[in-house]
């Protein structure tokens, strides 16, 4: 693979300054960068993906616990959803929730509050 004279790529103009407010917050905001599209948006967004999380799994869930209803065990069909979906959607909102305070953090980190 050749490289045109097109496409050299010029180097950085500066070293990464670390006494930026971005690196500090890399870690704490995992998924969200505010160099694509406003943190609200992401967050929105965060937010549907964390309802779909909810509902698929609620949905299946109901249609594993309907079956064991049939068979007469409701019971083992209850504690079967609890086990495999439960920890999924505790574990999906419980994330949105620390990327949301984190995101929240940041905001008014950025604005001096």
């Amino acid at each position: 693979m050749t490289i045109d004279e097109n496409q050299t790529q010029e180097p950085p103009s500066s070293p990464i300054d670390d006494t930026a407010p971005w690196p500090k917050w890399r870690v704490r905001l995992s998924r969200l960068s505010p160099y694509t599209m406003d943190i609200e948006e992401q967050l929105e967004r965060l937010y549907e993906l964390t309802i779909m999380l909810t509902i698929v799994p609620g949905v299946m869930g109901s249609i594993i616990l309907i079956i064991f209803t049939l068979f007469g065990r409701p019971d083992v069909g209850a504690i079967a959803v609890t086990m495999i979906f439960g920890p999924m959607i505790g574990l999906a909102w419980r994330d949105y929730r620390r990327i949301n305070r984190q995101a929240r953090l940041f905001l008014a980190s950025q604005t001096g509050e």
